[in-house]
């Protein structure tokens, strides 16, 4: 079995975001995207008072609505992941004015390579009368819950597929999707304490790894 994160994002929850503001000339402006690190513009952007999205050909997005500021990368790199830090810390930087409430640091992996559809079920579940063999039980997912400092971790295991182009034919493949939300909740306008957490997010990725090394899957 192979594992990966391949997607990583910080969402910070506010009374008032401002969608208007963000394009890619203010990211820009105010080095809010650094433009030494060479990030190209991908597809159109877009900027209205509802919803705003700037996207990148390496697919890390930002995305702004009036109660969420949300930045993305898909892939999950460890580079990526310390600039999407960087990019959140100059937004709130910038507008420290906003009533920041809340921020989350999301994760997302995947398991694959020797894993069938019935591998969460057969590992975890027992047997008993929720899955028979005139009723059998075709898929199970775990959701589990801790505490941490100012908020909780919500953690998920479910099972899934993953297409992959053979041939002329596309195949879907058995995996097991691991997500994480690591949640902290703060008083609205503790914009300093929201930039701490994230400034410290790498305990975040520790106990993450933590967790996922003890479900013991792989």
């Amino acid at each position: 079995m192979q594992i990966s994160q391949n997607q990583f994002s910080i969402v910070v929850l506010a009374e008032n975001h401002n969608p208007t503001i963000i394009n890619p000339d203010f990211c820009d402006r105010k080095s809010i995207v650094d433009p030494s690190w060479g990030w190209k513009l991908k597809g159109d952007q877009i900027t209205t008072p509802p919803f705003a999205k700037v996207q990148y050909e390496n697919g890390v997005t930002i995305t702004v609505e009036f109660g969420k500021l949300q930045v993305t990368d898909p892939g999950g790199s460890k580079d990526n992941m310390s600039k999407i830090r960087e990019i959140v810390i100059k937004y709130i930087k910038e507008l420290p004015n906003i009533n920041y409430k809340a921020v989350g640091i999301n994760f997302r992996s995947v398991i694959t390579n020797g894993i069938d559809s019935t591998y969460l079920k057969d590992k975890f579940l027992k047997e008993g009368p929720w899955d028979t063999k005139d009723s059998p039980l075709q898929a199970v997912g775990y959701k589990f819950n801790y505490d941490i400092d100012n908020g909780k971790i919500g953690l998920s295991i479910d099972s899934g597929t993953l297409s992959s182009d053979v041939g002329n034919t596309i195949e879907e493949n058995p995996v097991i999707i691991i997500g994480a939300n690591f949640h902290r909740g703060f008083e609205a306008g503790a914009y300093k304490e929201i930039i701490s957490a994230i400034e410290n997010s790498d305990r975040d990725v520790e106990k993450y790894d933590q967790l996922v090394e003890s479900l013991d899957i792989i």
